[in-house]
């Protein structure tokens, strides 16, 4: 959860912010209009927030799940709830698949070559 909730980490998912406190009730909003508030945070195991576009009537629930097994791999699950129409999921079905394959090249791998 660290890389979600780090500079570089948040950068990639809600875009640039002058500041995030990663506490239950903390506002955020970034300089591209994502905005929201951290409704349940369970660090290394779940983040729940709203989460909302500048263009967006109104704002969606959004669960980020850290699964994993063992110390080397973890599963990054979204969730999203509340969407407006039934456009919204395959656009945010997008947008996160975009963003994990960001997460992706910020990793480097460290077992056998």
């Amino acid at each position: 959860m660290t890389l979600m909730t780090a500079p570089d980490g948040l950068s990639l998912r809600l875009g640039d912010l002058a500041s995030f406190n990663p506490d239950v009730g903390y506002k955020y909003k970034s300089k591209e209009g994502i905005s929201g508030e951290l409704r349940v945070v369970n660090p290394f195991h779940l983040l729940r927030m709203t989460w909302q576009k500048k263009e967006w009537q109104k704002p969606s629930i959004l669960q980020i799940r850290f699964i994993s097994s063992n110390e080397t791999k973890t599963t990054i699950s979204f969730h999203h709830e509340k969407l407006a129409d039934v456009y919204v999921p395959e656009e945010m079905k997008c947008h996160w698949e975009e963003v994990l394959e960001k997460i992706k090249g910020t990793l480097t791998c460290t077992g056998p070559a």
